[in-house]
């Protein structure tokens, strides 16, 4: 997983999207939670007693992420990313990301309503 900032992560969306779209075959998920404050490594950890594998996890600092800040993960097949935000640039951000996902969200489909006729009962 790459860790990018705010403004190469809209970036690299934009490109997801358009790359999503050109293929035909792909779809890119985004994931926002609470950042808990810990990065998980890529590469497993063997444990010795059983066969589970462990993630690693590294506690960030507390200078480079405050305490509330807004992980947010974007994948399309084998391509990871993600940024955090922290909490006094959300509005910026949200923003911004708003912008790219009406941009970019013109290949739904539209649902069809069914219009069922309501039969009174007469007694």
């Amino acid at each position: 997983m790459v860790y990018l900032e705010n403004d190469a992560f809209l970036n690299e969306l934009v490109r997801m999207f358009s790359k999503s779209k050109v293929k035909g075959n792909g779809t890119v998920y985004v994931i926002m939670k609470k950042f808990d404050g810990t990065k998980r490594a890529a590469s497993p950890v063997k444990k010795s007693s059983g066969s589970n594998k462990q993630k690693k996890t590294q506690k960030v600092s507390e200078e480079s992420s405050p305490a509330h800040a807004c992980l947010i993960r974007a994948k399309l097949q084998n391509r990871k990313i993600a940024t955090l935000v922290p909490a006094k640039e959300v509005n910026r951000f949200q923003l911004a990301y708003c912008s790219v996902l009406r941009g970019n969200m013109d290949a739904l489909k539209k649902t069809k309503k069914n219009k069922s006729k309501s039969v009174k009962a007469t007694s």
